[in-house]
This record gives structure tokens, sequence and C-alpha cells, in this order.
């Protein structure tokens, strides 16, 4: 019986049900709207750094990866780490909500079971709040890549200058405290155009992670839909805060642990109390609150949804 059991968790669950409510994502206006959003201040950011070089001669251009909008140097980057927290979660913490408010709920339950019906919408939230930063993302590193000059100019100093190399190894005693070396030192040394890669898939499983911290408040505020847009927001900015505190303990000797997870993401020579498997380590649990959510909804009796 018990074998039984756990063969039915994912009964009535099936690739049909995923399409469906992938259709059902991309064709709604938040999504429309949230993919834009990214997509524009991505071309902006290429558009700009095309017109900041505009009279530059090309060898004096630095290299292409620097003009990436997920790099330290970038003028749009603080922009999108502030827009962030709320444009991935927009299209998908009302989706559920929504269901409700159009009685489309019992009729989607007589389609699919109830685990089939959440496990999709789950799933496809995460994938949708992933999509809306990847895709964006990896269009501007594609057009900078084939702009800009692939050459070994680059913002942290001259390749094999002594400030390029005391930054990517963090090996000067003078400003090892803030630059402790590049995490993935090995990718940027083998190719910096797939060290930006990298950044792009983590900013997007961060993004993704966010959408899974939303999903779960949805599940639980029935009333004041607006609401669902703040919990993503508040915990950016309760850890923002909350950096700044343990920073200030540095002074007393306590070793500083960076909890400002969205810096995170950036292509950043300061990498001073980056710790990226805690980073990894906070995604994990943002997906697990999801996950622990969606159960809790799949479990919850039936009257409570119609």
């Amino acid at each position: 019986m018990k074998k039984k059991s756990e063969s039915s968790r994912f009964s009535g669950f099936n690739k049909n049900n995923l399409k469906a409510h992938f259709t059902l994502m991309v064709s709604t206006r938040a999504f429309k709207v949230s993919f834009t959003m990214v997509f524009i201040m991505a071309m902006l950011s290429y558009l700009y750094n095309l017109y900041e070089v505009r009279n530059t001669d090309i060898n004096q251009m630095k290299s292409a990866y620097t003009f990436f909008i997920l790099n330290e140097s970038s003028r749009l980057l603080k922009y999108f780490e502030v827009l962030l927290p709320i444009i991935v979660v927009f299209p998908f913490v009302f989706s559920y909500l929504d269901d409700k408010d159009l009685k489309a709920f019992p009729y989607l339950l007589s389609r699919q079971t109830k685990r089939s019906y959440f496990t999709s919408k789950y799933i496809i939230s995460i994938f949708g709040g992933f999509l809306i930063i990847f895709l964006p993302l990896m269009i501007n590193l594609i057009l900078s890549t084939f702009t800009f000059p692939l050459n070994n100019n680059t913002h942290w100093g001259g390749y094999n200058y002594l400030s390029y190399e005391e930054i990517i190894l963090g090996t000067s005693r003078a400003i090892n405290t803030r630059f402790s070396g590049l995490p993935y030192l090995k990718v940027f040394l083998f190719s910096p155009t797939l060290y930006n890669i990298l950044f792009v898939l983590i900013a997007s499983i961060f993004a993704s992670a966010l959408t899974s911290f939303a999903f779960a408040f949805s599940m639980f505020l029935q009333k004041y839909k607006i609401l669902l847009l703040l919990p993503t927001s508040l915990l950016v900015r309760l850890l923002s805060f909350l950096d700044v505190y343990v920073y200030s303990l540095a002074y007393r000797g306590i070793p500083y642990i960076n909890l400002n997870f969205i810096s995170y993401i950036e292509v950043s020579g300061y990498t001073l109390g980056k710790t990226y498997l805690l980073f990894f380590g906070f995604i994990v649990i943002l997906f697990f609150i999801g996950y622990g959510s969606m159960e809790y909804a799949i479990r919850r009796k039936s009257d409570d949804f119609v």
C-alpha cells in the first residue's frame, strides 16, 4: 500500500498539463509586461554602451565582456537589482488567485488532479521566473560580444598589470580586504564570455527562487492580492539592512559574511564576504518554502478552494 501511495503522488501529472500552464503563462499580459521590462533594460544598457564609446578608438575600447549589463561597471545594474524582486514575481503571484476569482478552479480540477494542478503551477512559475531574466540577459550578452572588440582591456586594469592580478587573484595585502579574488576564477581565465554566461544562469536561478518564495505566499493570502508583490522586495531589503549590520560588526573583529544576496549576481571584483555556498543554500531554502506551500495547498480541504 505504501508503494502504491508513493507512486500515486504524481498521478495525473503529465507533460500536457505543463504545456497548458506554460501556454497560459506566456499569453498573460503580466508575463509580457515583465519580460518586456527586462528586455528594455537589457537593450538600454547595450545602446548606452554604444553611445558611450561612439568616439573611442577601437584599440582603446574595453573588452566586450565588460559591457555586459551584470558587470559592476554597468550604469543600469543597480536599477536592474531594484526592480528584479518585483519584475520576476509579478506574472505569477496572482495566477492561482485569478483561477479562484474566475471560478475556473473546479473546472480545472475536473480535468486533472489537485496535485497535478499545483505541481504544474509551481514548476511553470519558477521556470517563468527563470525565463524572464535568462533570455533578455543572453540577448544583451550576445549583442555586446558581437559588437565590441574582444581584447585584454578590462575595467580592472590591463591584462597582466599588477592591479588586474590583484583583483582577480586577491593577492594584494593592500586591497585584499575588499578584493579577495574572483569566484569561479578558472572559468574566467578560460573564457570571460563563458564567465558572463555563468552569471546569467546564477541571476536566472536566483530569480526563479524569488518566484518560488512569492508562490508560497499566494497559497495563504486570499485577499488584498497587491500585497503579494511585497514579500520578495521586503526579503531583499531586509537582507540588505542585515548585511549593513553584519558589516559593522567586522570592525569589532567578527568575520564579515555578505548577506546582500542580490549582489551575488554581479560580475564584480568586489568579493568581500561573498560565500557562494551560502548563496546557493539560501536559494535552496526559497525553493523548499515554495514546495512546502504547494504541499500544503494540495493537502488542504477542497472546500477551501471554491
